[in-house]
């Protein structure tokens, strides 16, 4: 699958689902810190000045970005304008002044090489087949500064047998065919291979946090 027609489908997946995307919170609706998307806020440096916030979704991370970094400049991207629309409502809503949000695609960044001194994906690279997945975190490699931060957060098997099953069911109901593959990739080999080195490793519900320089 081409970058064009995988734009094509996101479209067409998150206009469906836009609406009730936030509804995938419900789970940490109790304990927020459990929620990996918040502690991909938490864990960019504090000395950060410029973040980018890759795939932003509905614009929970790059809320959570903005929020516990003040004084850094935020830019949320997204290929998908209908999750874009909802993170531009809860950005005003929120009153954050430090974050953008534009429509860009992952693959073919239009910004400048080792600008932002930390980049974070979460729930994204899943998405993508490999043909857009490996262009995709090339350009998140070029446009992280040297000595930067890399906080990728994406799926992952759970433990326990029960788990294991209820994820099978939510990869059949809303996730797409290249899962299996996606979930064998050695992310700290890829990452190494872009000159990056993972320096810490967080487990979530059905997620994992790789935070590399």
């Amino acid at each position: 699958m081409d970058a064009e027609e995988h734009r094509r489908r996101m479209d067409l997946k998150f206009r469906a689902t836009a609406w009730f995307y936030d509804l995938f919170r419900l789970p940490f609706l109790f304990d927020p810190r459990g929620d990996p998307r918040q502690a991909a806020g938490r864990r960019a440096p504090d000395e950060a000045r410029r973040i980018l916030d890759v795939a932003s979704g509905t614009g929970e991370a790059a809320i959570a970005l903005a929020r516990s970094h003040p004084q850094a400049e935020v830019l949320g991207i997204d290929i998908t304008p209908s999750m874009l629309a909802i993170a531009k409502r809860k950005a005003a809503k929120a009153g954050l002044r430090n974050l953008t949000f534009q429509w860009m695609d992952a693959s073919a960044m239009d910004l400048p090489d080792a600008s932002f001194d930390a980049v974070t994906i979460t729930f994204a690279l899943h998405e993508m087949p490999a043909g857009v997945r490996e262009p995709a975190i090339g350009q998140i490699a070029r446009v992280l500064r040297p000595g930067g931060t890399l906080i990728l957060v994406d799926l992952a098997r759970p433990e326990g047998r029960r788990a294991r099953v209820l994820f099978s069911l939510y990869l059949a109901l809303f996730e797409p065919s290249h899962m299996d593959e996606f979930l064998d990739i050695d992310w700290p080999g890829a990452l190494a291979a872009l000159g990056l080195e993972v320096v810490a490793e967080e487990r979530y519900l059905a997620s994992r946090m790789f935070i590399a320089r």
